[in-house]
């Protein structure tokens, strides 16, 4: 849920606050927190994935797998060092 949590932080941080009259940054920072642990808590006890990290496991899984188009089974083939 790491991913997760910390693009969800960034993005709320990321709302302008200017003509807001409400809570401090202390509260939102103490509002973050508590959030972020919660939720974290929750999906790590029923074994859960975040949506972003289920998302960047599918791709490591396509890479590994060699995804769709791919050669030779999806492994890194490099060349062989030239002698001059």
């Amino acid at each position: 849920m790491t991913l997760t949590l910390y693009t969800a932080h960034v993005a709320a941080l990321a709302v302008p606050l200017a003509d807001w009259a409400g809570p401090t940054r202390e509260v939102l920072l103490a509002v973050h927190v508590i959030a972020a642990l919660a939720i974290g808590l929750f999906v790590r006890a029923n074994g859960w994935r975040g949506p972003l990290e289920a998302v960047a496991h599918a791709a490591v899984r396509l890479g590994r797998a060699g995804g769709p188009g791919a050669r030779g089974g999806g492994a890194v083939r490099r060349a062989a060092p030239s002698r001059r």
